[in-house]
């Protein structure tokens, strides 16, 4: 079995415009899904840098010549069961996004409620995400000593990273705004821990011998 292989890209180098889309139209040379979810799972380092690069998922598809609507990915048993748990969640937010999917299934949002027997559409609230949540968020978890660089932020929350850059401009912004210093956050070549952190963590989970020998390693490595 061959695993196809997308495009190359040096680890710790930042990206380029043109790199992100060549890598990109790559994936779809390869028959590859160009999805968020897909590519995430794929690279995330290549999805962070569609997001700082071009701005948008939805600003990637225009480039490829993809029609947005036509990446949808769920059936609309799962839209529709989405949509009641977020009713009974009082998610509003979460109710406009299935409303949309919804209707690129059936358009009249009647019919919608009519067979699938639900309520009307909420209004959306005017902002789900000012810039106090943003910061609030960004301390908060920095004191339950969780990493905020942008690898980890993907990870864990990509509205809260989406919600910095659009109410900031850029995510350094945010973090700056926050309090935080942006260099000392990123870590080396943007890895989600710096090295010496890293090294602990193998150390733990090695054996024994393994554990002497980076660890005899990392000392002589100071020495010099």
């Amino acid at each position: 079995m061959t695993t196809k292989v997308t495009h190359k890209h040096i680890y710790g180098q930042p990206w380029t415009r043109e790199e992100v889309i060549k890598a990109m139209r790559q994936r779809v040379r390869q028959k590859l899904p160009v999805s968020f979810r897909e590519v995430f799972r794929d690279d995330s380092r290549l999805c962070g840098a569609v997001l700082r690069k071009l701005g948008s998922w939805t600003a990637m598809y225009k480039i490829l010549g993809i029609k947005p609507e036509n990446m949808r990915t769920w059936p609309l048993r799962k839209v529709i069961r989405s949509l009641r748990e977020a009713y009974h969640q009082k998610d509003v937010n979460r109710c406009q996004y299935c409303w949309k999917l919804a209707r690129r299934f059936i358009p009249s949002r009647a019919l919608i409620r009519k067979k699938f027997n639900l309520p009307a559409p909420p209004k959306r609230l005017p902002t789900i995400w000012p810039r106090e949540k943003v910061i609030k968020c960004l301390q908060e978890r920095m004191r339950d000593k969780k990493l905020i660089n942008t690898t980890a932020i993907l990870a864990d929350n990509r509205f809260l990273y989406a919600a910095a850059r659009h109410r900031f401009g850029s995510y350094k912004k945010a973090v700056q705004a926050a309090g935080f210093d942006y260099d000392s956050i990123k870590g080396k070549g943007g890895r989600p821990f710096p090295g010496t952190a890293l090294q602990r963590r193998l150390c733990d989970k090695a054996s024994p011998e393994e554990r002497d020998r980076r660890q005899g390693v990392q000392t002589s490595g100071t020495d010099h």
